[in-house]
């Protein structure tokens, strides 16, 4: 008898439990809607800020200003084997740094 009455009562959990989330749909849409509005109402300062740390950095990659000519794939490699020298030099990098320094960042797009 108890498995009879479970299982009636399946159809009508499964109706309140859709019933319910459809009351809780447009609520949710909403809420999605205002919280993307708001983090790209809070992203869009960044776009106009000024160039911070590594910023200018890649600035004189791309403009050819940088002691080593870059491509665009280059970016992110910050120290290489063509530019250690001209590095420690300028005093970029310290007197004291490894012979074999590379510092390169993997970044894919």
């Amino acid at each position: 008898m108890d498995l009879v009455n479970s299982a009636a009562d399946a159809p009508v959990h499964a109706d309140a439990t859709t019933e319910r989330l459809s009351r809780w749909m447009p609520r949710s849409r909403t809420l999605f809607a205002f919280v993307a509005i708001v983090g790209v109402a809070a992203l869009i300062p960044a776009l106009t800020a000024p160039l911070q740390l590594d910023d200018h950095r890649h600035a004189a990659m791309s403009n050819g200003t940088f002691p080593d000519p870059r491509r665009a794939t280059e970016l992110y490699d910050f120290v290489s084997d063509r530019d250690r020298a001209i590095l420690m030099d300028r005093g970029v990098i310290p007197w004291w740094s490894h012979p074999h320094l590379t510092i390169r960042f993997f970044r894919p797009l």
